[in-house]
């Protein structure tokens, strides 16, 4: 698949209006004052003229490209914060289970924007005065 830039769009709509609408004439004009660039076929010059007619625009719509961007809204981020300042100890994936809508991408991205860092509770063991002549026997 071809992808024209707008310039290019832009070229094909006035050849396309230099001809009257005639897309096989309009592929002969554009050949004619664009000799170094690439010939579209017939169809591309239909095309944008239709969609600059029903969408305003030269590129094609996205029809349901995805998710539906409301995972970042201020709600949701407000809670988030609200729930960290609540409990300091608190995970990312509790965070994710506690507010709707939201994954724990979103938590990531919050924490770090408001340079926070997640709770990665791990045990650890503690030294005694009392573990020093046993770690220097170890050593020795």
């Amino acid at each position: 698949m071809v992808h024209y830039t707008l310039v290019e769009y832009r070229d094909m709509i006035m050849c396309y209006g230099k001809a009257r609408s005639n897309a096989s004439q309009s592929q002969r004009i554009y050949r004619e004052i664009y000799p170094l660039r690439q010939v579209p076929s017939v169809r591309p010059f239909i095309d944008v003229h239709r969609r600059l007619g029903e969408d305003g625009c030269f590129k094609k719509p996205k029809y349901d490209s995805g998710v539906k961007r409301t995972r970042r809204t201020v709600a949701n981020e407000e809670a988030i914060l609200q729930i960290v300042e609540d409990n300091l100890r608190i995970s990312t994936r509790r965070i994710n289970a506690a507010v709707p809508n939201v994954n724990r991408e979103t938590v990531r991205k919050v924490h770090k924007e408001q340079l926070l860092h997640p709770l990665n509770f791990s045990k650890i063991h503690h030294l005694l005065e009392q573990d020093f002549l046993a770690r220097l026997h170890f050593c020795e």
